[in-house]
């Protein structure tokens, strides 16, 4: 898989280069409001100058959320979503109690919604009763929040790379997915050589931010099926086979095994087979649609 910067490249360049000679897209356009809802009914829906995209911030620091939606030149928005997470900055974290978000968009009122590109982090503006039922029980979640939280302290990058080590060794085949981060295609690989790596490395810190965004935000159902649909996009793009997220997971269920030394019936691990079972469906039912084939059917 390509890395982000790559993929921004190209995005904007179609963007430049389409819009460019067209009439300006229309955007909503609020500052600071308190939701969403209430930016749409404060707000305004504006006619972009020519070329200008449609910008989407969330942001919390001390006094709550405030969302703020406006038309912006396309590199200017490329530079704000860089810095949700580009491997050093990362700004974009609900975890924290201080965090911005910003997602760009190309189309007229595509910014009246939340923010897809980072997987639509809380805005306030769904009330709790409009909310879906929960995918996963309280202690499906407690059990899955906890284990992770074990993990994390060991360093998310680390995380990241004893899956990509497991995955690359376990399932060599994909290799060829990763023609950027140059790694051997015909020898097991270890910890301490893919660490040696920086773009392996950088990649294997975003595998472990996705999952975490994923455990961050498990009771909010909405949400996590509106950031797994954008990873499936995402991995659309770059050509990615459902059958991959096979191998993932089989890679993640006994990282998780192994680290744990876990018995194969045990409760943690009956957690994330359930949880990953979930998130793969999603994924690669995205990707089936993305390429215009049959639903998704989980291997035998």
């Amino acid at each position: 898989m390509q890395g982000i910067t790559m993929k921004l490249a190209l995005f904007f360049c179609a963007l430049t280069t389409v819009y460019r000679i067209t009439d300006g897209i229309n955007c909503f356009v609020c500052e600071d409001e308190v939701n969403t809802q209430q930016c749409l009914n404060s707000g305004e829906l504006k006619s972009c100058e020519p070329g200008e995209v449609c910008l989407n911030e969330v942001r919390r620091k001390g006094d709550g959320i405030r969302i703020t939606k406006r038309c912006k030149q396309p590199t200017a928005c490329q530079n704000n979503y860089l810095q949700n997470d580009n491997g050093v900055v990362h700004q974009c974290n609900a975890r924290n109690p201080n965090f911005v978000c910003r997602c760009c968009c190309l189309t007229d009122e595509c910014n009246a919604a939340s923010l897809p590109c980072v997987g639509g982090y809380p805005d306030d503006s769904i009330s709790e009763p409009q909310r879906s039922e929960q995918l996963f029980s309280d202690d499906e979640v407690n059990t899955l929040r906890y284990s992770w939280n074990d993990l994390v302290p060991f360093g998310l990058d680390t995380v990241g790379l004893l899956i990509l080590r497991r995955l690359f060794n376990d399932y060599p085949q994909t290799r060829q997915l990763f023609p950027s981060l140059d790694i051997p295609q015909d020898e097991l690989l270890s910890l301490e050589q893919l660490s040696e790596n920086p773009l392996v490395v950088l990649h294997a810190e975003r595998v472990a931010n996705a999952v975490d965004n994923i455990i961050a935000i498990l009771e909010e159902p909405e949400i996590l099926v509106e950031f797994l649909t954008w990873l499936g996009e995402r991995h659309a793009a770059y050509g990615v086979e459902p059958i991959n997220f096979e191998y993932m997971g089989h890679v993640i269920l006994n990282t998780i095994q192994d680290t744990f030394e876990l018995q194969d019936d045990s409760e943690i691990l009956s957690a994330w087979a359930k949880a990953y079972g979930a998130i793969r469906q999603v994924i690669v039912d995205t990707i089936r649609s993305s390429i215009k084939e049959e639903p998704y059917k989980p291997a035998e």
